[in-house]
């Protein structure tokens, strides 16, 4: 009995804690992710949701379909760093001023006010600040993170130092890059958007449903008329965007 209790403990810990993914941030009700079917696939030959919304359909959104008030997109971006003992490798988010009216963050150094969103410009976990200068109190630093086509060093201004978000999160990284080029080489960006208050989240979601892909790939690799778009909570974007944890609750429920 000890053992069963033990195991249903952990299971439905577990299930609380994936089903949770980015319930912390403010007015979270309101926030959804723009998903992209069509793009990608999963290892049983079905399709996978895709966290990215191209750049032509975004601007068909903002156009076509009220009730959304503000919009977010992000980029992905990685830096391999010489701490002077190994390589190491830290992720980052490419981010504008509308990362911090959308989503959960607590400075406990600095700000990104009065800033340039020049893409030199970087805000810092408490994790990340710690371990390359012993302290939160950074702000104004330079931090040398990338190299040039050259292999000369490409300096960072330290902006602020932002509290680390918890481990039950899609947006996973070290340090926020505060420019404005979210978007990838084929022109989508991870897409996050907040609905008014008035907004029927339902109504939204079928015009999203409905939509017909406008994109104009410059590079030929995608085929945009298969596409479908869905408009996702939070919490959803963790279940859709990784399709095999329909596995893993299969084993708990076992």
């Amino acid at each position: 009995m000890a053992i069963g209790f033990t195991a249903f403990m952990l299971g439905g810990y577990w299930w609380y804690w994936e089903t949770h993914f980015d319930c912390f941030h403010p007015e979270q009700d309101r926030l959804f992710a723009i998903i992209t079917y069509g793009v990608i696939g999963n290892p049983d030959g079905g399709e996978a949701g895709l966290n990215q919304l191209h750049k032509d359909d975004a601007v068909y959104f903002k156009e076509h379909i009220p009730g959304i008030e503000d919009w977010c997109f992000m980029g992905r971006t990685y830096y391999v760093v010489d701490d002077g003992k190994q390589m190491a490798t830290y992720s980052g988010l490419l981010v504008d001023s509308m990362f911090f009216r959308l989503f959960h963050h607590r400075f406990l150094d600095g700000g990104y006010r009065g800033c340039v969103p020049d893409s030199r410009t970087v805000i810092l976990t408490r994790k990340m600040a710690v371990k390359f200068f012993g302290s939160v109190h950074c702000t104004g630093e330079p931090i040398q993170l990338d190299e040039d086509s050259q292999g000369n060093k490409i300096s960072y201004k330290v902006a602020g130092v932002i509290e680390d978000y918890p481990s039950n999160s899609e947006l996973k990284f070290d340090l926020l890059e505060y420019g404005s080029n979210a978007y990838n080489p084929v022109r989508r960006a991870v897409t996050y958007v907040r609905l008014n208050k008035k907004a029927d989240p339902e109504l939204v979601k079928q015009k999203i449903a409905a939509h017909k892909s406008v994109s104009v790939d410059p590079y030929g690799i995608d085929v945009s008329d298969r596409w479908r778009f869905e408009l996702c909570t939070p919490a959803d974007v963790h279940m859709t965007c990784h399709p095999q944890l329909g596995n893993r609750f299969r084993n708990i429920r076992i």
